[in-house]
């Protein structure tokens, strides 16, 4: 009572007060008319009180001895109900206490089911008229609601007085009203069943009862195991995205202490400023990535000792866009990204990229941007020393209004030490490895002394002899990050192009710099071989470029084991084609596997003409960096899959529609420049339908293969051969006009019947040509093609009426050209 406030205890009062009158007027009454029914109700609620039969809803739980009393409202005296209520109602509150309930709140909890009972019971019993309707149990339902308001009430008065009334109505009893309203439609039905099956309605109750009940709660067992797991994948998501950020704050040179107090501190004003669940996980992921744009920020601007110059500032203004665009492509289930994007904005709008100012800015960029800010001036940079935190608040603070939200600064200004000493206490409880020992409140640096190097970091992870495997697993890649300083001259331009004959000139040049030698191979895999995409060096000639098996001479043994070689006997490559005793000769081999994310990427060997030209120095220094070529190589590789996917017919292998008009269109650009002339040839296959028909789709699309190669074989190298869909094919042929077309195009007319003869063993296929020549036939790609494949069909129907070509079974071309035709045939 003296929780409650003054409101809530009158209520508390008078509820005791009018329940009680009500027993005491109907306890001498309690007089069954059928001793029988009644004593089957009262074991059915005590059965439901002692199971606890009840449906959790939202915070509150409604009694499945609700719908039994609603049945005794209909087939019990008022007395029997009060007596079936109230008993069913203190057993179950006393089992729950266990037994230790006070006396006060036991008698307002009776009274209080008292009085909802006899007002149910007398809102039922008002009009015996509506009783009879099944589509609308009118008293039913009004008894029900009767309980509902009651129950409601109860509940608002007694509630929390720091949750406002109707934030509590929606959030707790707003789901309830639906459940009432079913208890009286149940309560109806099972009083009918009872009427036509004669067996009391509280015995097919209780088995209803305790199958809802039942059923309900493993629901929610289900869902509360997939909440566990969505936690769980969370916590893997949250994992990812915290080794992500340390190879980004590796190569800003920031100590990922810096990340993790400005995601403790962002986090806490984050809740205070009343940000939401989704809001916070996207602050918390964006606290961790929102510097992940610098990773298209040149090393010696990022690290540059002093002021950027005004071209060095514009380029360093990209990386929220960069970072941006990254986390985009990421797909996370929160919004990160704006975030990211606009953390460099300032509320006044002159910040970057986009200008924006005030509300405009996400709250969660206005947040991060204030404690990033904060905790960078408190903290040692490659550029400058740390200031006291103290006087880092203070320059904050003379930005409120200006660059910072004045009512997060104002938050910040009130809890900045409070927030400093909670994330230096997390961090230490997240066995961090990147702990400094020192905290903000005590004004000095957060960062490393400056002489202190990564090896001195690692080494400062754990005091202990042996370190755990989760200090071996940051050890690994602190030692890795060391590793990629010490080269970073060297092997930056790898992960800085996703171009697949970029990425592996830049691996084969860094490599050589790395380790003296004469000749460079890189062999990826394709499946269980291995191709040779790049040789490199003096005797670069002395290697054929022709895939051969994994396990097949030296590489291939490095790719089957996954194993280096140090000295290995170059002759035996199953690529190599040098003489073993020639004076060129290279003698002596270091072969080292490169992996990426899913394994195996490909080989990675240096030859020199000296025998053991190679030390174990030499593997280490090179191992150092495989890793992240065979990860650049990996990207490129998918990279230039995904972009050939996008340009590349995939069962022909030949340009789609989307290389024909990129590709068209420079022709004409180029040929414009020149003054010459360009070939636009569309082809049909003829009789394509009956190979389909006769043989399957699976020897069409052989067939197809077959004329695409064809084509290839039989064009010109100048000559561009694309599939433009289905049978159809177009041919650009630069330098061809009116009078050279014909003589040229007339190699391709054996192409399909060859294809058909080599696919069916039967001559099947002919070829329907149209030709458009630029500029004559047209200016532009859409002009040309069109025109071409008016001419092709008009040559397809002049084919298809002569009757003596199809009876010789051979091909015949008609080349519709400046409103003349040419035909030609071939058996």
């Amino acid at each position: 009572m003296k929780l409650l406030a003054r409101n809530a205890r009158i209520y508390v009062i008078a509820c005791t007060l009018a329940g009680v009158l009500v027993l005491l007027l109907n306890a001498p009454q309690v007089k069954p008319q059928n001793p029988m029914l009644f004593a089957i109700y009262l074991v059915a609620a005590v059965v439901v009180s002692l199971l606890d039969l009840g449906l959790p809803l939202n915070g509150a739980v409604l009694p499945a001895g609700l719908l039994l009393v609603m049945l005794g409202i209909v087939d019990l005296s008022l007395p029997e109900v009060l007596v079936l209520g109230c008993s069913a109602s203190l057993l179950r509150d006393l089992r729950i206490a266990k037994f230790r309930m006070k006396f006060g709140d036991l008698m307002f909890r009776v009274a209080s089911v008292a009085i909802s009972i006899a007002a149910a019971y007398n809102a039922y019993h008002m009009s015996p008229k509506l009783r009879g309707n099944p589509l609308f149990p009118a008293l039913l339902l009004a008894s029900s609601l009767v309980f509902f308001l009651h129950y409601v009430l109860a509940a608002a008065i007694t509630r929390d007085q720091r949750t406002p009334l109707k934030a509590f109505y929606r959030s707790r009893m707003y789901w309830l009203l639906p459940w009432f309203v079913a208890a009286g439609y149940l309560t109806y039905m099972i009083h009918q069943t009872s009427q036509h099956t004669g067996l009391p309605a509280a015995v097919l109750a209780l088995p209803m009862l305790f199958v809802i009940e039942r059923g309900y709660h493993f629901y929610l067992d289900s869902k509360e195991r997939d909440r566990e797991h969505d936690e769980e994948m969370e916590a893997v998501h949250m994992r990812t995205i915290e080794v992500l950020a340390v190879a980004i704050e590796a190569k800003d040179q920031v100590t990922h202490m810096h990340l993790r107090r400005v995601q403790v501190c962002a986090m806490e004003i984050g809740k205070e400023m009343g940000l939401g669940d989704a809001d916070l996980k996207a602050l918390r992921a964006a606290a961790l990535l929102h510097d992940v744009g610098k990773l298209a920020i040149p090393e010696h601007i990022i690290s540059k000792p002093g002021r950027l110059t005004p071209d060095e500032f514009e380029k360093m203004k990209i990386h929220p866009i960069v970072g941006s665009e990254i986390l985009e492509r990421m797909k996370l289930p929160y919004p990160v990204s704006p975030i990211v994007r606009a953390h460099h904005e300032k509320w006044d709008g002159t910040g970057y990229p986009a200008g924006i100012s005030g509300e405009e800015i996400p709250l969660g960029a206005r947040i991060l941007s204030a404690v990033d800010s904060l905790d960078a001036m408190a903290s040692d940079r490659p550029y400058r020393r740390a200031m006291r935190l103290e006087e880092a608040m203070a320059e904050v603070a003379k930005e409120s209004g200006k660059s910072f939200d004045p009512k997060v600064v104002e938050v910040l200004q009130r809890r900045y030490v409070e927030l400093d000493r909670m994330a230096h206490d997390q961090v230490r409880a997240n066995h961090s490895s990147w702990f400094t020992g020192r905290s903000m409140a005590h004004g000095t640096g957060h960062g490393l002394a400056p002489a202190t190097g990564l090896e001195n970091l690692a080494a400062a992870v754990d005091g202990r002899a042996n370190a755990s495997a989760h200090d071996d697993f940051l050890n690994s890649i602190i030692s890795a990050g060391q590793e990629d300083q010490l080269l970073r001259e060297l092997t930056g331009d790898v992960g800085n192009t996703l171009s697949l004959d970029d990425t592996l000139a830049a691996a084969a040049r860094y490599a050589g710099r790395i380790v003296p030698c004469d000749t460079i191979v890189i062999c990826v895999c394709r499946g269980d071989k291995l191709a040779p995409l790049l040789i490199s060096g003096r005797n670069s000639d002395v290697f054929s470029a022709s895939e051969f098996p994994a396990g097949a001479g030296l590489s291939g043994w490095v790719a089957e084991n996954q194993k280096p070689i140090v000295n290995g006997n170059p002759s035996v490559e199953p690529h190599y084609i040098g003489a073993a005793d020639s004076f060129e000769a290279l003698r002596s081999a270091l072969s080292v596997p490169l992996h990426g994310q899913s394994g195996l990427t490909g080989v990675l060997t240096l030859y020199a003409p000296l025998r053991d030209s190679f030390t174990r120095e030499h593997l280490r220094k090179l191992q150092s960096v495989t890793g992240r070529l065979g990860l650049s190589i990996e990207h490129a590789l998918r990279f230039h899959s995904a972009e050939n996917s996008a340009t590349t017919d995939y069962l022909t292998e030949l340009p789609n529609a989307r290389s024909l008009f990129v590709h068209l269109e420079q022709e004409l650009a180029r040929a414009e420049r020149d003054g010459s002339t360009v070939a636009v040839m569309v082809c049909d296959l003829d009789g394509f339908k009956q190979v389909n028909d006769r043989f399957g789709h699976l020897k069409g699309n052989e067939v197809l293969r077959l004329v695409a190669d064809g084509l290839r074989a039989t064009s010109r190298a100048s000559d561009y051969i694309a599939r433009l869909g289905g049978d159809e094919f177009v041919i650009v042929m630069p330098g061809l006009n009116s009078d050279t077309f014909i003589a040229e195009s007339n190699r391709f007319h054996a192409v399909p019947g060859e294809a058909s003869v080599q696919a069916c063993e039967q001559r099947l296929l002919s070829m329907s040509m149209g030709v458009a020549i630029y500029p004559q036939d047209g200016v532009t790609a859409e002009d040309l093609l069109a025109q071409a494949d008016r001419r092709m069909y008009e040559s397809k129907n002049e084919r298809s009426r002569s009757r003596s070509t199809e009876e010789t079974g051979g091909t015949t071309m008609t080349t519709l050209l400046h409103g003349r035709s040419a035909s030609s045939s071939q058996d």
